[in-house]
């Protein structure tokens, strides 16, 4: 499996996910400290900073800044935040 992975092109990856993903109905669960900051974040859409832990190369920041600035054209009505202390009620 391992290697059957590291040989993957990112044309092969790509490829995959518009085959295998589509947006337009598909549902995430994000587990957050504060989730009015980032349905903010989500709904703003202004670019995404991301941030890593360690020193990247260039070509990972400017896939980054591309990432980043992608419009998600999330709807605030198919955003929903559930309080934890309903997520495990029924």
């Amino acid at each position: 499996m391992r290697a059957r992975l590291s040989s993957l092109s990112l044309a092969d990856v790509n490829d995959a996910l518009r085959r295998h993903l589509s947006y337009s109905d598909l549902s995430l669960v994000a587990v957050t400290q504060d989730a009015d900051a980032l349905r903010d974040a989500l709904l703003s859409r202004g670019p995404a900073t991301i941030t890593h832990d360690a020193p990247k190369p260039p070509s990972v920041l400017e896939e980054d800044a591309i990432i980043g600035a992608r419009d998600l054209a999330i709807r605030p009505a198919a955003l929903r935040i559930t309080p934890v202390e309903e997520v495990f009620a029924q």
